[in-house]
Order: structure tokens, then sequence, then C-alpha cells
């Protein structure tokens, strides 16, 4: 298992595709972040990071798709999963293999997207008053466990579809549809479902643009208005880790039935 992991690592820090994939996140990463950031100069480190986590679901959905379908099954048309099996690795190995560098991955880009500009604006400006630094903590640590959950969806559709680049189309058109479609029922239904899907939830356990003006040092400044519950905690890594787990089942037992 962990040459496999070594040999798929390799392949990706060389892949064309996988570097570009990059690049453009953090392209699009610095076009959002200076869109949404006009009055920039009065800002202060916490706020910013408020606001980066405004939208970074958003890329990070891409990304996710993108590089978790390429670490897990971008080579099964070459047939280089037959040569490992042939090896004397077992399917059990070459799934777990494949989904801890996917996991691996996403995770880390996560981190490097949220945590890289906050930390140099935070050195630069300051943290300020907006969110406390334990807050957005608790909200980001909460946030990976949905992130796991759209990793897992991925390598699921990509085991079962055997091909990692229609699993990021088919991964993308569900999302998309999904979250329009969850939109509708929402608004016909008044009700908010947002564990129904892994980017929903990470949007609003990361949502916080609920802010009131408070006196501060003698100065009217914008506060955090809301706090993350505990009952959204113990529901969004509940359902993340169940949902994630039957992904995990139903991709593998797909492996361990095909063809190859």
């Amino acid at each position: 298992m962990t040459n496999i992991i070594k040999s798929q690592n390799r392949q990706l820090l060389r892949d064309k595709f996988t570097i570009m994939t990059l690049l453009v996140g953090m392209i699009a990463h610095i076009f959002f972040m200076t869109l949404n950031h006009s009055g920039i100069s009065e800002m202060k480190g916490g706020m910013f990071t408020a606001s980066i986590f405004g939208y970074i679901i958003n890329i990070l959905m891409i990304i996710i798709l993108l590089i978790g379908g390429r670490a897990a099954g971008w080579d099964f048309s070459d047939k280089t999963i037959n040569y490992e099996i042939m090896s004397g690795h077992s399917r059990k190995e070459i799934f777990a293999a494949r989904t801890f560098i996917a996991m691996f991955w996403c995770i880390l880009i996560y981190m490097v997207l949220v945590i890289l500009p906050a930390g140099i604006f935070t050195i630069i400006k300051g943290w300020g008053v907006y969110v406390s630094i334990s807050e957005v903590l608790l909200r980001f640590a909460i946030s990976i466990f949905p992130v796991i959950r759209l990793v897992c969806f991925v390598v699921f559709l990509t085991f079962v579809m055997a091909d990692g680049f229609k699993a990021m189309l088919v991964g993308y058109a569900l999302l998309m549809f999904g979250s329009i479609g969850l939109s509708i029922i929402e608004e016909l239904a008044d009700i908010h479902l947002k564990y129904g899907f892994a980017t929903s939830n990470a949007a609003s356990v990361l949502d916080m643009s609920n802010y009131v003006y408070k006196m501060v040092d003698n100065e009217e400044q914008m506060v955090l208005n809301s706090t993350l519950s505990a009952e959204v905690m113990i529901k969004t890594i509940v359902i993340s880790l169940v949902v994630s787990v039957v992904y995990l089942l139903l991709g593998y037992m797909s492996f361990k039935k095909k063809d190859l």
C-alpha cells in the first residue's frame, strides 16, 4: 500500500493537469479576494479570513473534483491498476491508497488556500475585533468534515465509473443541479436543508456574515454576532462521517466486483 501511495504522489507532483488545476485555482482565489475586498485597506485579519470563508467552498469544490478524481483514478485508462493487482496488491490496498492520496492532497490544498493568505494578511495588518481566533479555528476544523465527505463522493464516482474524468464531469453536474434543486425545495417548503450536500454544509459552517456594530475602544466596529452551535457541530461531524463511510463502501464494492 505504501508503494502505491508513493507512486501516486510522484505522479501527481509531475502531472501537468494537477499543476494547472492548482495554478488556476490560486488565480481564481486571488481574483475573488480582490473582488470581495474593495475596502481592504481598512480590514484586519479576522474580517479578511471571514470573507475568505464566504466563497472558498465554491473554489474548493472545483479543485476537489479535479484533484480528487485525478488522484483516485487518472490511470484507469492505461491499465495501471491491472499492473498493481498483478504485482500482488489487493484491491483493498489499491482502493485505500488512492483514497488516502486524494484525501491528503485535497485537505492540504484547502488548508493552504485559507491559512496562507489569512496568515500573511494578519501578520501585516493584525487580527482585529471582528471575530475571535478560536471561533475561526473551530469553524475551520469542523468544515474539514464536509470536505472529507466531498472527497469521498468523488472517490466513489471515480471507482464506480472507472474513469477519473467522467467522475469529474458527473460530479460537477450532480453538485450543480443538486444545489439548484435543494434551493428550490428550500424556497417552496420554507426550510433550510444545509446538511443536504457537503458544499451547503461547509458553507453554513463557514458563514460569518452575521455581524453587529459595537463600541470597541471608543470606536464603532463590526463584530460577529453568532457562534457555531454544538448542534451544528455534532450534526456536521456525524452526517459527514456516516455519508463518507457509505460512499467508500459503495465505491469499494463496485471496484471489488469490477472486471478490469
